[in-house]
């Protein structure tokens, strides 16, 4: 059975912290196998009747399974560097000047589209695959397009991009 491996794209920085934690969770792993020997040793006869032994053994497979994970996620990624975008249609790295249409509702909005997991609305920092994200991918300024969000269908018109 062959596995197909699926591309994320991500900016720079989105690597420096996905890296950034890698090296946290590592580091936090080493110190709950540091801890699980002290408690296997402190206990007289290993794990039997030992709690607390066991919980550390249960946070130790925890963090091992999302490092493995994380190291994944980084060896799938492609960075996007800023220098490789473009200002005709939107992409990973563009800011995009967006004017949303919902019910009667009208907002205009500024974000930066960047890499999966990276969405930021307090930093107006959205990713490429979240619904509106999706939308705006590859899209050119002036135009207008669709999408469904989980609020009902929602119009959006692509003001500038820079």
């Amino acid at each position: 059975m062959t596995t197909m491996t699926q591309k994320t794209y991500i900016t720079v920085q989105g690597k420096i912290t996905l890296e950034e934690r890698l090296i946290s969770l590592e580091k936090e792993l080493k110190e709950i196998q540091e801890e699980k020997a002290v408690a296997y040793h402190a206990s007289g006869d290993g794990w039997h009747d030992n709690p607390g032994w066991i919980q550390i053994g249960q946070i130790e497979e925890r963090l091992s399974k999302e490092i493995i994970l994380m190291r994944q996620k980084l060896a799938q990624s492609v960075v996007i560097a800023s220098e490789q975008r473009s200002s005709d249609r939107v992409q990973i790295g563009s800011i995009v000047r967006i004017c949303q249409y919902h019910g009667a509702q009208v907002r205009e909005m500024v974000f930066e589209i960047v890499g999966s997991g990276e969405t930021n609305i307090a930093q107006k920092r959205l990713a490429y695959d979240t619904p509106l994200g999706a939308a705006l991918i590859n899209q050119e300024r002036g135009t207008s397009t669709t999408f469904e969000a989980p609020a009902g269908l929602v119009r959006i018109d692509i003001l500038d991009i820079t």
